[in-house]
């Protein structure tokens, strides 16, 4: 009989699900129809990152952090290449964000510079976007989800600060790129949706394999037809002392699952998508004309 049911997750591995929660809150913040128009060179950038991004700064784990997370999961090569590019597109957007609040973006090639990076991290040969893409493949989304997570959140800050330098001059209403930020919330939530269903559906399926306690020539037993080669059995000399036994190694095994497809985090995971969809509906609302 085991006795001893306790988990192991570290704070470490949460790391990744806060980032991309952190990152999906900076893209909700509110724009309105008429966009943010600000008056030359980078100070359009400090506005962004500052008084736009975020109320208070918030800690974004450094790239190296996300390295230890991302690579411990992400074993297949591609995705291992590609995610250097993501890494670099990340410490990038880190770096802007954390002058913001220390010092003042204002050389008039600074924001060049930054334009220049950010059409890159935005454009069709984009080793970034590449990233994203491969995790939204079958083969690859459900171990790679939580890392989809902080990818998408992250290329949708990125829209979003495209879409408030290009229509610096003109209504947000008014300029394509609101249309391609609406699509791609779109298109990131259902990919989102649908592979949390997948994720469920193995989650439950493993559940499923622990069996309801049994009597058996007068001791009580349960089996998780899932741990070991042939299954582990959990013995017990009375019924009461059995089903907590039981309860307690699903409430383990529950949180294992957890820390596998979550971080150990569900509730940040669905958190993130939220935010995905109420920034999709705030957007629709102004380029239909409901939220003027």
């Amino acid at each position: 009989m085991e006795t001893n049911l306790t988990s192991t997750a570290s704070g470490s591995d949460t790391t990744i699900i806060d980032s991309a929660l952190t990152m999906a809150q900076f893209a909700g913040f509110a724009l309105g129809p008429e966009g943010l128009i600000v008056a030359g060179g980078a100070a359009i950038l400090q506005t962004i990152f500052h008084s736009l991004l975020s109320s208070e700064q918030k800690t974004i784990p450094i790239a190296e952090q996300l390295d230890k997370v991302l690579t411990s999961e992400l074993t297949a090569e591609k995705i291992r290449e590609s995610l250097a590019s993501f890494k670099q597109t990340y410490a990038w957007f880190r770096e802007y964000y954390e002058n913001a609040w220390n010092e003042d973006l204002d050389d008039s090639a600074e924001l060049k510079d930054f334009e220049a990076n950010l059409n890159l991290a935005l454009g069709p040969n984009s080793n970034f976007l590449f990233f994203i893409t491969l995790l939204e493949d079958p083969e690859y989304d459900v171990v790679g989800f939580t890392a989809f997570l902080l990818g998408a959140s992250l290329h949708i800050v990125l829209l979003k600060v495209d879409l408030i330098i290009k229509s610096s001059s003109r209504q947000v209403k008014n300029t394509p790129a609101l249309q391609v930020l609406i699509d791609t919330l779109g298109e990131y939530v259902d990919q989102a949706n649908n592979t949390n269903t997948k994720i469920q559906g193995e989650i439950s399926k493993r559940i499923g394999q622990v069996t309801d306690v049994q009597q058996n020539n007068g001791s009580y037993s349960f089996t998780d037809k899932g741990k070991g080669p042939n299954g582990t059995v959990y013995n017990y000399n009375d019924e009461e002392s059995a089903k907590i036994g039981r309860e307690a190694a699903l409430e383990l095994l529950q949180a294992q699952l957890n820390l596998k497809y979550y971080h150990g985090r569900p509730d940040k995971a669905q958190a993130t998508i939220n935010e995905w969809k109420s920034t999709k509906t705030q957007y629709e609302g102004y380029k239909d004309g409901s939220n003027n």
